[in-house]
């Protein structure tokens, strides 16, 4: 078959087998958007945490008036001794109060009690915050990540993009090895199966344990414990006594 040599264009490179194989129809397009689709989807996990993450407005949990049934606008009043039109309130401290008596007392009787009170109580940090019961749900009011658990928030945008390094680094070379058809609908049903599983996740201890270390300076002993415990059966390893570990816990404490 006779060719006109001007449009056969010499093949000297991968490029110019593409090109004769043509590079504007309707395939192209169907490949490109069906490659680019995670594109589109990608930038949406990224970036959600700025509304999944959103902070409502939050106060001290105490267990003793909460128990009482007191409103959360009476919790804050009394824990602070501040009107809550104020727009500053301390989110992470409470009054070191007798919350007990208070719960006793009730709410009038308390408020004029403890503002008699003399000297002024010291502030001390709470363990536990509780989140505006009208505000949407996030994962912020969901795992309490605010005061001294702030830094666990941080680090939800870290480990996206922790994750997208790693896959950068094995891809690739995974494409060059296996073929980018079979690594592309791998990577998707991966990012699929993920995507749904994350939204069972209701809990950060289902991704990561507390630290022992940390534990153990709180006081927390036996749930340290059974942190150290677990991860030695899993390491095939075997603890000392109990007591033994224990007491070395109290030493680190003091």
């Amino acid at each position: 078959m006779n060719e006109d040599p001007e449009k056969v264009p010499e093949l000297s490179c991968m490029e110019d087998l593409l090109t004769a194989a043509g590079t504007n129809g309707w395939r192209n397009y169907l490949i490109f958007f069906g490659c680019a689709w995670g594109s589109f989807v990608t930038p949406l996990h990224i970036l959600s945490y700025q509304f999944l993450g959103a902070t409502p407005d939050y106060w001290c949990h105490i267990p003793e008036l909460v128990q009482a049934n007191w409103t959360h606008e009476q919790i804050i009043r009394i824990s602070t001794l501040k009107n809550t039109s104020n727009t500053y309130i301390q989110s992470c401290k409470m009054l070191d109060l007798n919350y007990t008596l208070a719960s006793e007392l009730g709410f009038e009787k308390s408020l004029q009690y403890f503002e008699d009170y003399n000297p002024t109580p010291s502030l001390i940090s709470c363990d536990h915050r509780d989140f505006d019961p009208n505000a949407p749900l996030t994962v912020v009011s969901k795992w309490d990540l605010v005061c001294d658990r702030r830094v666990i928030y941080s680090s939800t945008q870290s480990s996206i993009f922790a994750g997208s390094l790693l896959g950068y680094l094995c891809v690739g070379y995974l494409s060059d090895l296996l073929g980018r058809k079979v690594v592309y609908i791998s990577s998707a049903l991966t990012f699929l199966l993920f995507g749904i599983l994350a939204a069972f996740s209701t809990n950060v201890v289902i991704i990561l344990p507390e630290s022992p270390r940390w534990l153990v300076l709180k006081g927390k002993f036996e749930e340290a414990f059974l942190i150290l415990e677990g991860i030695s059966h899993h390491n095939k390893r075997e603890l000392p006594s109990k007591l033994e570990i224990f007491t070395l816990m109290s030493t680190i404490c003091e």
